[in-house]
């Protein structure tokens, strides 16, 4: 099954889940759960119920291999809630890090890190909008202002 029939099979997926973010691209499916609830295990435990339903129902096999959890959390937390997550009566096991959409996810990631690479993508902005101002116009700095250095603040 090719990628779009895919999406038309399991779109609706985040209208019947109220409270669960689902990021959803090509054949690759992310499930996002906020551990602030009550009852975090009973709430994975249905959520997980109701996908097997769900995936039954519409004839999707799913390759339980290449599912994994990853627990986000700060670095300083030494011991993060890690619920048991089934799938089929199946265990799916945790992942310090993950690769989706070729991007490595890792589950506790310190701030320095992105905020480095932030600061100097909004760095060498600035040095292109300070060459270029006695060279080009006002309006063109504010055009490159807006697509290069604004578009980073507001992601």
């Amino acid at each position: 099954m090719g990628p779009r029939l895919f999406l038309l099979y399991i779109n609706n997926l985040p209208l019947i889940f109220q409270g669960v973010n689902f990021v959803l691209c090509a054949d690759d499916t992310n499930i996002l759960v906020d551990n602030k609830a009550e009852a975090f295990q009973h709430k994975i435990a249905f959520l997980m119920q109701q996908l097997e339903i769900q995936f039954h129902s519409n004839d999707l096999i799913v390759n339980i291999e290449r599912m994994c959890v990853i627990s986000f959390h700060s670095h300083q937390n030494r011991h993060p809630l890690r619920p048991c997550v089934m799938f089929n009566r199946n265990a799916i096991s945790y992942s310090s890090e993950l690769k989706f959409l070729g991007l490595f996810i890792m589950a506790n990631v310190p701030w320095h890190v992105p905020i480095h690479f932030f600061c100097a993508g909004l760095s060498e902005v600035y040095y292109m909008i300070k060459s270029l101002r006695d060279v080009i116009y006002t309006h063109m700095l504010w055009s490159i202002y807006y697509a290069y250095f604004r578009s980073r603040l507001t992601l």
